[in-house]
């Protein structure tokens, strides 16, 4: 395995398995939920204030496991790199039991980049080749809180009362697993660079993909139900996750959000740069892409609420996959795309990096038309004017 225990610095979580926090919201939220409760007193409230998002990575290994154990808000994983798929066991509020595959799904039958883990619903998770590993993202909208966290040991005998059917599968998973890592590469094969498994167009048709106004290929996978209200007291969904797909000579044009997103590498033979201008007009480029692979690379990155942001493959002859993870969740009406010459008159020494990661706006399409067709209009007028001359001479 690559040694990614080192160097994403995880440590042993109370669950199972190894995390590291990658990223915490700055801004708050008041979210309505049924999930949520004043912990200390016990009765309800109408709502309680939580940092909008968090996102961590977490890696399983050979027999360790992450117990049975539930949030309070959604969380989101995402896939990043392995040698074994991983599987997700989760038991609803009816007893039913399923299990839902973390993987490449050109790699995995019926698996899935995304795993969508509902708020209140236990859940536990494997490694499916015990000889293995899996590394992935887990972002969950609102924040996570240890407050909101509950392992389902102390609930063992009443779940299993209420489920006696999965009292095996309840046990099996009941326990934090407490398995330590020998964390030396050398006991696990070495794993090469893995080829796509699907293609561009694969994907596209695979996963429905669209074209975005933006630029490159992308679908709507998840919209949060549970309700919270910004900083500007306007009401979002807590979050959304979108799968994002750019290839060749194709980009993401200059735009804005008034939430943070996250950006998630899932598979492609290019990285992308994400080039950002703060607030304070400082032009900064990050690259989204397996960290092993490309120097100076994150499985994730973060761009803040209000930056102007934009990215393209730095191998133009590729493609990339994404997913792209918004708390508060996305509105249309939260983006703005970037009009080229105002762009430019606010930030002019960043000139050649906004014109070439923007495209002609609708006004500017039709300006050129009318002077394309003007310019047609007065060579046809000199032509006819010419051959009249000739023809009288």
């Amino acid at each position: 395995m690559p040694n990614y225990i080192d160097i994403l610095k995880l440590e042993n979580h109370i669950e199972g398995g190894y995390f590291g926090v990658f990223y915490k919201s700055s801004n708050k939220v008041k979210l309505f939920s049924k999930h949520v409760h004043n912990i200390e007193s016990g009765e309800e409230r109408k709502y309680i204030e939580r940092y909008a998002c968090s996102s961590i990575y977490f890696l399983l290994e050979k027999q360790a496991f992450s117990a049975w154990h539930r949030l309070k808000s959604d969380e989101i994983w995402h896939y990043y790199d392995g040698g074994s798929p991983i599987d997700i066991h989760t038991i609803d509020n009816d007893g039913d039991l399923k299990t839902y595959s973390l993987d490449n799904p050109g790699e995995t039958e019926d698996s899935s980049f995304q795993v969508i883990l509902k708020a209140g619903m236990w859940f536990a998770a494997e490694v499916r080749n015990k000889s293995s590993f899996g590394l992935i993202g887990c972002t969950v909208s609102p924040a996570f809180e240890y407050s909101d966290f509950e392992l389902a040991e102390p609930y063992r005998n009443q779940l299993v009362a209420q489920h006696p059917k999965l009292e095996s599968m309840i046990d099996k998973f009941i326990k934090p697993n407490a398995i330590k890592s020998c964390n030396q590469s050398s006991n696990y094969p070495v794993l090469s660079p893995k080829k796509n498994r699907l293609s561009a167009k694969d994907y596209i048709k695979k996963l429905n993909l669209g074209k975005h106004k933006e630029g490159g290929y992308f679908r709507i996978h998840y919209n949060a139900t549970d309700v919270v209200l910004s900083n500007d007291e306007t009401a979002h969904s807590a979050g959304t996750a979108i799968y994002f797909l750019l290839e060749k000579q194709d980009f993401s044009a200059w735009h804005r959000l008034k939430s943070d997103e996250i950006w998630h590498f899932y598979d492609g033979e290019s990285p992308i740069d994400i080039h950002t201008i703060d607030q304070e007009g400082n032009l900064k480029t990050q690259t989204l892409a397996n960290p092993l692979l490309i120097k100076n690379a994150s499985f994730q990155i973060v761009i803040k609420s209000g930056d102007w942001f934009a990215a393209e493959l730095r191998d133009k002859s590729s493609f990339s996959l994404v997913g792209r993870t918004v708390s508060p969740g996305l509105e249309y009406d939260d983006f703005t795309l970037a009009d080229r010459k105002d762009l430019i008159s606010q930030y002019p020494q960043h000139d050649l990096i906004i014109n070439r990661l923007t495209r002609a706006t609708l006004f500017q399409t039709k300006s050129q038309a009318i002077k394309t067709f003007s310019y047609a209009a007065i060579a046809l007028i000199s032509s006819i004017g010419i051959y009249s001359f000739f023809k009288k001479n």
